[in-house]
């Protein structure tokens, strides 16, 4: 027999360029401990997720402050995590800006809700928080699904779509993130 096919409405190229203005690709490489490639890893940031988180992360990356980050929570089957910095590395990178915009990318967020539909599964990324509206820099990725922490807050951001890791969250050899922003589209940040 025939099988029958659901009718999708086609899409109109107003609606393409709206998901694509709702994403930015950010590819992440990283070197281990003696500065060779360990690989490199896709970030996919979708602004109807989690428009502060990402405005944030972007602007923390057009400002360079994950290069030379280096992954400082790595647990198998848990998460992944980068974004903390010494007190003098984190002067010295201060240093390049206006007290202003140092500020701005410093302060803590408003927590935001988690998007219906959205969860913390494996390859999802959200940022760390000490509690309730204290996002700043740190993120994570997941390694696994992570349901439960959906109900303590955290909101899910982007999500990895491509590239290829060495690590699997396991391991004492130091890993160090350098995020290069790649962009199809052009960027504005208010």
């Amino acid at each position: 027999g025939q099988e029958e096919q659901a009718h999708v409405p086609a899409r109109s190229a107003a609606d393409a360029a709206m998901d694509a203005a709702d994403k930015t690709r950010i590819r992440c490489d990283v070197l281990d401990s003696d500065g060779a490639s360990a690989g490199h890893f896709t970030l996919e940031l979708v602004r109807s997720w989690s428009p502060k988180g990402v405005e944030r992360m972007l602007e923390l990356v057009k400002m360079r402050y994950y290069d030379g980050a280096v992954f400082f929570r790595a647990l198998k089957n848990f998460v992944v995590q980068w974004g903390m910095r010494s007190k003098e590395e984190d002067k010295a990178w201060a240093a390049q800006f206006d007290r202003a915009s140092v500020d701005a990318v410093s302060s803590r967020l408003k927590d935001e809700k988690l998007a219906t539909g959205l969860s913390n599964s494996r390859g999802t990324i959200s940022f760390a928080m000490g509690g309730k509206n204290t996002r700043t820099k740190q993120l994570f990725i997941n390694l696994k699904d992570n349901k439960y922490l959906d109900r303590e807050g955290f909101t899910v951001i982007g999500k990895v779509v491509g590239g290829h890791r060495h690590h699997s969250g396991e391991g004492n050899r130091a890993l160090v993130l350098t995020l290069t922003l790649t962009l199809t589209l052009p960027l504005t940040l208010a």
